[in-house]
């Protein structure tokens, strides 16, 4: 279990290309062992997501999605 802290800033997304800002306000995260599995789950269920890859940290790629309740949701796997 790890917990990390990020400043925020609402221009990530922007900058990236992408439509989920991870750091706008806070998100749980989870790991997987097969992200592009995960990646065929979401998109095989019609949700949307931002795939970061290594933007953030090179040893993890990272993407992130919107929960029902309009919650952000990391899931990251070790590069």
């Amino acid at each position: 279990m790890q917990m990390h802290l990020a400043e925020r800033n609402l221009e990530v997304a922007f900058k990236h290309g992408e439509t989920i800002n991870p750091v706008e306000r806070g998100h749980i995260a989870f790991r997987t062992d097969d992200i592009e599995a995960f990646k065929k789950l979401l998109d095989d269920n019609g949700i949307p997501y931002s795939d970061y890859g290594t933007a953030f940290a090179k040893e993890w790629h990272q993407l992130f999605f919107h929960d029902s309740e309009g919650n952000i949701i990391e899931v990251q796997q070790a590069v």
